[in-house]
């Protein structure tokens, strides 16, 4: 990188602090040759970070630093991910800016958690889980451990930016929302209240038993086989499936110790890190809607985007693709029988190409469908009938009516009947093209994504008297 260090300094800081500012680039550099480091940005960033932390409002030359060691960063820990577990349809760049997210989730409104599966045992979840253990702030599991005092865990630092919470990891989640029934139900509370930055679970505290609020707002990773998440829960969650390696597919061994002792200095470089960005980060959030992605869906992708957008176009586009395959994953693990009863009729809509079908049309086309759950309906699996239909249907305020069909008359439904639950309850999010961001620096790339203030936009939320007004 060739740097006209004193024409840089007085363009950044102005003349009257150029002598001292600029004095802190040219050591930077100075450091970076000495280490034997080639002059690239991410080296000059990094010898920047400690001396110069505030960099909300540099120029464009120093956005391009700053991107580029956000940047370096993702692919360092994509890469250590990868080393040692495989994954597909890009996880390990969600991955990457979650445990990003870990060191800096105060600063977010929302914490998406991560949620790895699997069919069956055997495909490395718990590995992974491992892995992102070495990687992540502050790693807490929570295998064993009480309801009561799960929630202390969580709460013991009540600090203001709550830095200092732990990173939650639940093995085994399965059995353990199986085996205990008041530590499922504080889980599950644990789980709703602490997506958002100032949820709380009340307990009995003391030994008067007296009421108290707990903060339970933390990130959160949990792994179990199958689809056994609570509705609520899974619509915070990002999905992470693992399959098991085939024969072809080779990764390091893992041994903790050794893991640990090689993500040290990615750590040390995350922590660096997360102090040259907490300004940014703190002007960053605010209300906007990434396009294709439904409220919760959007609570959950803006801070992991947030943080992506800080690395550039590139890192931002991927994680973005990443995540809609992630939620239309979870969209098909999750669908309610409801919504895929709704989803089943419109295709024999489309496949008729009519504006009406006869109660018997419909039920003998779900009847065909070996997949889905029509033919063994109910507690005697058997076939659905007219009136299990009408039942099911009446929850979306559809019901059947008398319709003529050529020159008689019969039972059925209007596809007039079905829009405005089809558009409510069955839109895809996979079919909306991934929105282009086409600034090269990262505070525009950030305003693209409705997550920076702009003139059209209004003010971003900086203080915690304006995030507890939210």
């Amino acid at each position: 990188m060739d740097v006209d260090v004193r024409q840089l300094g007085q363009d950044v800081f102005g003349e009257d602090k150029a002598e001292r500012e600029i004095e802190h680039l040219q050591t930077a550099l100075n450091e970076a040759l000495m280490r034997g480091d080639q002059i690239t940005a991410g080296a000059v960033s990094d010898s920047l970070a400690d001396r110069l932390p505030v960099w909300n409002g540099w120029p464009a030359e120093l956005f391009d630093l700053r991107e580029d060691y956000t940047a370096g960063l993702l692919d360092e820990i994509a890469a250590f991910i990868r080393r040692y577990v495989v994954l597909h349809d890009n996880q390990e760049a969600i991955l990457a800016v979650w445990v990003l997210h870990t060191y800096v989730f105060q600063f977010s409104f929302f914490t998406p958690y991560i949620f790895v599966t699997a069919a069956e045992k055997a495909c490395g979840k718990s590995l992974l889980m491992d892995v992102l253990r070495v990687l992540a702030h502050n790693p807490r599991r929570a295998g064993g451990i009480t309801a009561a005092a799960l929630v202390r865990v969580i709460d013991r630092e009540r600090a203001a930016d709550a830095k200092d919470r732990p990173t939650l990891f639940l093995d085994e989640m399965d059995a353990q929302l199986a085996s205990n029934p008041e530590f499922a139900a504080t889980l599950q509370g644990i789980l709703n209240e602490g997506f958002v930055r100032y949820g709380v679970v009340t307990k009995c505290d003391g030994k008067n038993n007296e009421l108290r609020d707990f903060a339970v707002y933390c990130p959160k990773v949990f792994a179990g086989i199958g689809n056994h998440l609570h509705d609520t829960t899974a619509s915070r969650s990002i999905r992470i499936e693992m399959r098991r390696r085939t024969a072809g597919e080779r990764v390091r061994s893992f041994d903790t110790e050794q893991a640990e002792a090689e993500a040290l200095p990615l750590r040390e470089m995350i922590e660096r890190w997360s102090k040259t960005v907490t300004p940014v980060l703190r002007a960053a959030f605010r209300y906007g809607q990434v396009s294709g992605f439904d409220g919760r869906q959007n609570d959950t992708a803006r801070p992991l985007l947030t943080i992506a957008s800080l690395a550039g176009e590139a890192w931002h586009n991927r994680v973005l693709r990443a995540i809609r395959l992630a939620f239309a994953s979870n969209a098909e693990a999750t669908e309610s029988f409801g919504a895929m009863l709704l989803s089943d009729i419109r295709a024999h809509f489309d496949e008729r190409r009519t504006d009406r079908l006869t109660t018997a049309d419909v039920l003998e086309y779900l009847h065909q469908l070996d997949e889905r759950p029509w033919i063994a309906w109910g507690f005697r699996h058997e076939p659905m009938r007219s009136h299990q239909l009408a039942k099911e249907l009446r929850k979306y305020r559809i019901a059947p009516r008398t319709l003529r069909i050529g020159s008689g008359t019969a039972k059925g439904y209007l596809r007039t009947d079905f829009e405005d639950a089809w558009a409510r309850f069955c839109a895809s999010v996979v079919a909306d093209p991934v929105t282009a961001v086409t600034s090269s620096h990262t505070a525009s790339v950030l305003a693209e994504t409705l997550l920076l203030p702009d003139p059209e936009h209004g003010t971003p939320v900086t203080s915690e008297e304006e995030w507890l007004r939210l």
